[in-house]
């Protein structure tokens, strides 16, 4: 029995996000706000050096409020007069950290970090100076393999290293084309923030993790080049901005701009043969054929939790071929 390898090159869908600031300190949208792909949503601060004031001290300060070295905070207006207090001086250059119902935390300013969206969407949950929960909707870029911290930046295909070049610097790049050493090198040191393959050997899989270079594999481990039908039909996503998340080996360009997208092919099929599901919700789950039915059903049981169901259609299951 012959079955399409079905993959899917892309498909619009709605992703949770959590964006998280580097250091803690402020974050600006509220639960339930949309927010836009070039918003700063939060501010963040690495902190040196942290001073408790009491709220009756400093509670007309904010968080994000900076000081200087030298400043004196709060104090009794009474107790000055009689030259018994001279309120909480600052030896520091500082912004407020963290301020609740009992207290406002200063820390020294050592370095501030902004967070910005990256997406277009609406927050669904904060967790005050940490985090915000966005549900983005947009095209997403399915791989099966990442590794890095999740970027943000302007979109780039390159078909050849000799295209490769100094404009490339801050860009997410599609690299088309089966990937060299000297490719990855040069990439690296044009200042790219994050790769996009069609596969990696395992040498150049570790090489990329060591350079800590953020990536995502497509189709899997090897010498394997993009998809042409993928590489054709994004075409008109350059210069547009992605989200590379190398966690969930994903790509998000957040916006609603083109249907799904697949790619068919045809192999044959046995009892005992290993596939792969290509269904939304359980893309990604590795199974073993158990039985082949009528009108082209497949019993498949899967190997891990993700999939419950154990019978599927075939036209949500690829082949694994050659294994």
């Amino acid at each position: 029995m012959k079955i399409p390898t079905r993959k899917l090159l892309y498909t619009s869908n709605s992703v949770l996000l959590e964006r998280r600031l580097k250091y803690k300190g402020q974050l600006f949208p509220k639960k339930g706000e949309k927010v836009n792909i070039f918003d700063v949503l939060g501010k963040g601060y690495k902190i040196d050096q942290l001073i408790e004031l009491p709220l009756d001290v400093a509670g007309h300060l904010n968080v994000g409020d900076k000081l200087k070295s030298g400043d004196v905070i709060g104090g009794s207006k009474f107790l000055k007069v009689i030259g018994q207090d001279k309120g909480v001086k600052i030896n520091f250059d500082g912004v407020v950290y963290f301020k609740d119902k009992e207290k406002v935390v200063v820390g020294s300013f050592v370095t501030e970090s902004q967070l910005i969206s990256g997406v277009y969407g609406k927050v669904i949950d904060v967790i005050e100076g940490k985090s915000l929960l966005i549900n983005a909707s947009g095209l997403v870029m399915q791989g099966i393999e990442g590794y890095g911290d999740s970027v943000f930046g302007e979109l780039k295909t390159i078909v050849s290293i000799s295209t490769i070049n100094p404009k490339l610097k801050g860009k997410v790049i599609v690299y088309s084309e089966k990937v060299t050493r000297e490719t990855l090198d040069k990439l690296i040191s044009e200042g790219v923030i994050g790769i996009i393959v069609g596969g990696l050997t395992q040498e150049d899989y570790w090489y990329l993790i060591e350079k800590e270079m953020p990536f995502v594999m497509v189709h899997g481990f090897g010498d394997i080049a993009i998809d042409t039908a993928l590489v054709l039909e994004t075409s008109d996503l350059q210069n547009r901005f992605a989200y590379l998340r190398p966690g969930v080996s994903q790509v998000l360009i957040s916006e609603n701009i083109v249907k799904p997208s697949e790619l068919h092919d045809f192999a044959e099929v046995k009892v005992g043969g290993a596939v792969i599901s290509v269904a939304p919700k359980s893309f990604g789950s590795y199974g073993k054929i158990e039985e082949i039915l009528e009108g082209g059903k497949l019993r498949v049981n899967f190997f891990d939790d993700k999939t419950k169901e154990d019978l599927m259609y075939y036209d949500f299951v690829s082949p694994l071929i050659g294994i």
